[in-house]
This record gives structure tokens, C-alpha cells and sequence, in this order.
């Protein structure tokens, strides 16, 4: 599990710019409407490279591709701290989303491999709340150095920690790969190419991905104003209320993996995207502290959809196509971050902070409905290996 751990320290490295960017372009003159479009530069490049990673790993295993991501992400760091040319910030932030692409098809697709069938679950929960604990220890650390040593120092040391990361991949990993470690029948998994037997189940899951990303990435972007200029919030509360929310997402998605693996993952699922509706229901008419933080920890529970779509992905996938398959979950996540905001945020100039998160809510509707009607795992299951006289682990 060298590999994963890996991907855990290098989630932190990444992590370490993220409290100064905005804060670090802004300061090198950077409008906030080139911003803007710097972090939707960034959606982009990860959304596109989210699947070629998958690709290249399930074709060439993690070493090569893990030490390139590294390499790559430390040249762009040092280049980004040193270069003030907006045109040449966009082409170094869309590189390093590209990158950063790779952990979560790598990590996620290996795991998928290594891990039995009735544990794939809570593998991936564990997973998410790694990468998710290296992401807030990193985001301390950047916001510490940038105190202590100035907004560009943080790149530098995110830089540092990929050259240690590109020595760790040439001293620990000796060419490991997905379809090398996976044992086809132990994990239940068919082998057939990847756009053939499964596609469906695929774009189901995408579809499902996209619309909850939606929601979510839209209750990010806009709950903070519905808190402040709707509810006469302080920041301070507002930083409380989503640092609760955040424990509450990590715990949910421990208990979703570890039940979908007991319970099957349709349950879990659905009981998700409930919650979650739930949520955005509430926001949709919360004007005060007191209706709008517990309908903001109802959303919470959206991350419950993670780890059974995560898995109901893999389970589906052949060995030498889970790096593909778990890139797709990353595409799919981007179009939901790029359309959701886009969308929600129109609505909101036009019609107000209610319909907007009616408009969640609808996506929430919309995705609760493709899994009650068009997920059945265990016909999914029978239908591949009974195709390919595979029989179930």
C-alpha cells in the first residue's frame, strides 16, 4: 500500500498553496475576474486529465506516471513563485490541475485492485478521509508559512515536498501497477475492454456523480453569502459552521463505507442523497443561524454517495481498466463543479437565494432518481460475469 500512502502525503503538498493562491495572483496584480477564470482553468485541466491519468496508469503501471506528476508539480510550483505574467500563471495553473489529476484515478484505481470485493467500500472511505486529513493539515501549513515567510514561500515548500515525494516513487515503488496486484476472481470484477460491456452502469454512475457535484459545489459557493448577507453571520461562525460540517462529511463517510460493504451500496446511496435533500430543502428557506446550520449539516451528508458509487464503479470494471473508471468519477465530478455554480448562480441574480437552492435541490432529485431506478448492482454483477463464465467472489 506504498503507493496510496504516497498519494496521502502528496494530497498535502498540493494542499499547502491552497489558503495563499487566491491571495498570492491577487497580489501579483491579478484582477478578480481573471481569478475567476484562473480557478475555472483549473476545473477544466483536472476534468480532462482526470481519465488520461486512469489511462496511463492502467496501461503503464503507478511508478512512471506518479514520478512524473511529481517532477511536473514541482517545476510548476517554483516557476509559479517566480513568474508574475498572468498569461503564463493561467498555463502553470491549468498544468498543475492537470497534475494534481492524477492522484485520486491512481490512488483510488489501485485500491480498487488490491482490495476484495466486500471491502472495496471501506477501503475507499478510508482513502477519502486520508487524502481529506492531508488536505487540512496542508492547508495549516501553507497559511502558517505564508505568515512566517512570505505568500511565495508556500510554493516552494509544496515544490520540496514533490521532489521528496519523485525520491520516494524511485526508492519504494518497483513498477507497481493495477492489473499486476488485482486477482480478477477475488474481486468479482469481469475482464472485458472498457468501453464494451459496461458503459451503461458507467454513465448511470457519471450521471449521479455530476448532478450531486452540482449541488455540492454550488451549496460551497454560495452558502457563505446566504450566511452573511442574508443571515447577518460573522465569519467566525461561518468558518465554525463549515468546520463542523467538514468533521460531519468525514464521519459519514466512514460510516458509509463500512455499511455499504455489510448492506449493499444502493442503500447507502440512497439514504445519502435523502439527507442531502433534505439539506438544500432547508437552505432554500433558512434566513437565520438556526434554520440555515442544520439544514448546512444535513448537505453534509451527501459524502455518504462517495464510497458505494466508488465502489459500485470498480465492481463494474475490469483490472486493467480501474484506473479508467476511477478517472471518469473524476471527470465526472469537474463537469458537476463547472455546471453546478454556473447554474445555480444565474438563478440566483435572477430569482433569489430560494430558487437556487431549489435548483439543488432538483439535481439532488434528478440524481436520487437515476439510482432508485437505474442501479441494481447485484443484475449489473450477474449479467458481466455470467457473460464471461466468471464466476462471483
Amino acid at each position: 500500500m506504498s503507493a496510496v500512502s504516497l498519494l496521502v502525503f502528496l494530497s498535502l503538498g498540493l494542499a499547502i498553496i491552497g489558503p495563499v493562491m487566491t491571495l498570492y495572483v491577487r497580489s501579483r496584480g491579478v484582477d478578480m475576474v481573471a481569478i475567476g477564470l484562473m480557478f475555472a482553468v483549473f476545473g477544466v485541466g483536472e476534468g480532462i486529465f482526470g481519465f488520461v491519468w486512469g489511462t496511463v496508469v492502467d496501461r503503464a503501471g503507478v511508478t512512471r506516471p506518479l514520478l512524473i506528476q511529481t517532477l511536473v508539480t514541482a517545476v510548476c510550483l517554483c516557476a509559479f513563485a517566480l513568474i508574475s505574467v498572468v498569461g503564463v500563471l493561467f498555463a502553470l495553473r491549468f498544468v498543475l490541475a492537470a497534475a494534481g489529476a492524477a492522484i485520486f484515478p491512481i490512488g483510488r484505481g489501485y485500491l480498487a485492485g488490491v482490495v476484495p470485493r466486500e471491502r472495496k467500500g471501506t477501503a475507499m472511505a478510508v482513502f477519502a478521509v486520508l487524502t481529506s486529513a492531508g488536505i487540512s493539515g496542508g492547508s495549516f501549513a501553507g497559511a502558517f508559512i505564508a505568515d512566517q515567510w512570505g505568500l511565495s514561500a508556500p510554493f516552494f515548500a509544496a515544490a520540496a515536498l514533490s521532489v521528496l515525494a519523485a525520491v520516494i516513487v524511485v526508492v519504494e515503488l518497483r513498477g507497481e501497477s493495477i492489473a499486476a496486484v488485482m486477482n480478477p476472481r477475488r474481486n468479482g470484477i469481469p475482464q472485458v475492454d472498457l468501453p464494451t460491456a459496461y458503459a451503461r452502469p458507467l454513465l448511470v454512475l457519471c450521471a449521479m456523480v455530476s448532478l450531486g457535484t452540482g449541488a455540492t459545489s454550488s451549496s460551497l459557493t454560495f452558502t457563505p453569502i446566504l450566511m452573511t448577507q442574508f443571515a447577518g453571520m460573522p465569519t467566525t461562525e461561518v468558518g465554525l459552521a463549515y468546520g463542523v460540517s467538514g468533521m460531519l462529511s468525514l464521519v459519514a463517510v466512514m460510516l458509509s463505507g463500512v455499511l455499504s460493504d455489510r448492506i449493499g451500496r444502493k442503500p447507502i446511496l440512497v439514504a445519502g442523497l435523502l439527507l442531502m435533500l433534505c439539506g438544500f430543502l432547508g437552505l432554500s428557506v433558512g434566513r437565520s443561524f438556526a434554520t440555515i446550520v442544520p439544514a448546512l449539516l444535513l448537505t453534509a451528508f451527501g459524502a455518504m454517495t462517495g464510497p458505494p458509487i466508488l465502489t459500485l464503479m470498480s465492481n463494474v470494471t475490469p483490472a486493467r481498466s480501474q484506473g479508467r473508471s476511477q478517472g471518469l468519477f473524476v471527470v465526472a465530478s469537474d463537469i458537476g463543479i463547472v455546471v453546478g455554480p454556473t447554474l445555480t448562480g444565474l438563478v440566483w441574480s435572477v430569482a433569489g437565494p430560494a430558487a437556487a437552492y431549489l435548483v439543488c435541490a432538483c439535481f439532488v432529485v434528478a440524481s436520487l432518481t437515476i439510482g432508485i431506478t437505474l442501479v441494481h448492482e447485484r443484475r449489473w454483477f450477474t449479467e458481466r460475469t455470467a457473460r464471461l463464465g466468471a464466476s462471483p467472489a
